[in-house]
């Protein structure tokens, strides 16, 4: 017997991050507890991330969230090109008790005027 799972889409709206701020490394006290190190949400796992000039300002957030049976993390890995750029990587991972993240997944991260950044899925 195979069973199908449906998922609705689920909009994580939050306010508005300033990422320029993040690169400062200042963040509001309502980040900090919500987009953590990448240490502290893969403790034991050692993530790569592919930045290509370790002299630029870098900054690398993770976020746990809780999709109906599934827990993921959302990372964040900003790197400052130059005054007007900033390169985005964002990631899923499958967290705790996870293996794999669900089918059809997809991660939109938009700017203040609802035009997308980064799109990426499973």
């Amino acid at each position: 017997m195979q069973s199908i799972y449906q998922y609705k889409p689920i909009s994580l709206v939050e306010p508005s991050i300033n990422l320029t701020q993040w690169l400062q490394n200042r963040f509001t006290e309502a980040e900090q507890g919500l987009w953590l190190t990448v240490e502290e949400i893969f403790p034991t796992k050692q993530l790569t991330f592919r930045t290509a000039n370790i002299q630029r300002a870098n900054v690398q957030r993770a976020k746990k969230i809780q999709l109906g049976d599934f827990k993921i993390a959302i990372t964040l890995d900003l790197e400052l090109i130059d005054d007007k750029e900033i390169r985005i990587l964002l990631g899923l991972y499958p967290v705790e008790s996870q293996t794999k993240l669900p089918k059809s997944m997809t991660a939109i991260l938009i700017d203040s005027n609802q035009e997308t950044l980064v799109e990426i899925s499973t």
